[in-house]
C-alpha cells in the first residue's frame, strides 16, 4: 500500500488535532482532541487492512517524508508493526498501544445543525491567520439577514478586530469560539450552527470537523 496525497494531508490535519491517533479498518477515520472539543472525520480514498495505532503522529509523517525520497515507498501492515520498503531500504516501525491513544468512541455521534451558510476558502484562510495574532475568539453572529463573522482577543477591551460580512442569511444566533479550533483543511465548506456546536463540512461529505460550543 501507498499513501495518497489525500490520506498523507489527512493525516497531518489530523496531527494538529492530537498527535496520538487510533487508525480503523477501512477507510473512514477520525480523531479528537484531547480537550473534547474538536472531532474530525475523513473519508479517505484508500482503506487500511487493520486496526493499529500510532503514538507520534508528527514523528512517523517525518520518518515517512525521509524515507520515501521519491515516493515509492510500500507499507506492509503486519501484526504488531508496518514494514516501510523503499527500493534496497527498509523501515520496520512499531504501532503503540491502543490503551495510550485518546480516541472518539466508534458509537460518538454529534448532530449536523439545520441552520447553514457557506465558508469560502480565502475567508477561511484569512480565519485561521488571525489566530497568529493574538486575536483569539471567533464569533458568528446573524441578525435574521446577513451573518458576520469577526475575529477578536475578547479579554482585551483594546483587542484588534477583524471583521467578515457574508451576504447570506440565517435565523437570529451568536456562537463564540477559540479560533485556534479552527483546526480544518483550507478547503470551502458548508458551516452549521447550534447552541451545541459548529459543523464544517466540504462540498463532497468527505471530511466534516465538529467545534464544541463553551457552556
Amino acid at each position: 500500500m501507498k499513501f495518497t496525497e489525500k490520506t498523507l494531508s489527512v493525516l497531518k490535519n489530523f496531527s494538529t488535532i492530537n498527535n496520538g491517533l487510533m487508525i480503523k479498518k477501512g477507510n473512514v477515520q477520525r480523531t479528537v482532541a484531547l480537550t473534547k472539543d474538536v472531532l474530525a472525520e475523513a473519508h479517505l480514498d484508500q482503506s487500511f487492512p487493520r486496526d493499529f495505532a500510532i503514538y507520534d503522529l508528527n514523528g512517523f509523517l517525518s520518518m515517512l517524508s525521509t524515507f520515501n525520497g521519491d515516493g515509492d515507498a510500500e507499507i506492509d501492515f503486519q501484526e504488531n508493526h508496518m514494514v516501510i520498503t523503499s527500493g534496497r531500504r527498509k523501515l520496520k516501525y512499531y504501532y503503540a498501544s491502543p490503551t495510550v491513544i485518546f480516541s472518539p468512541p466508534d458509537d460518538l455521534k454529534l448532530d449536523s445543525p439545520t441552520q447553514r451558510f457557506d465558508l469560502v476558502l480565502d475567508d477561511l484562510k484569512l480565519i485561521q491567520k488571525m489566530a497568529s495574532f493574538d486575536m483569539g475568539d471567533l464569533t458568528i453572529k446573524s441578525d435574521g439577514d446577513k451573518i458576520y463573522i469577526s475575529v477578536i482577543n475578547g479579554q482585551n477591551n483594546n483587542s484588534n478586530e477583524m471583521n467578515i460580512e457574508v451576504d447570506q442569511s440565517m435565523d437570529t444566533c451568536e456562537v463564540t469560539f477559540d479560533v485556534g479550533l479552527m483546526k480544518v483543511i483550507p478547503q470551502e465548506y458548508s458551516v452549521g450552527v447550534n447552541d451545541k456546536s459548529v459543523h464544517f463540512k466540504n462540498e463532497n461529505d468527505d471530511v466534516q470537523y465538529w467545534i464544541v460550543l463553551r457552556n
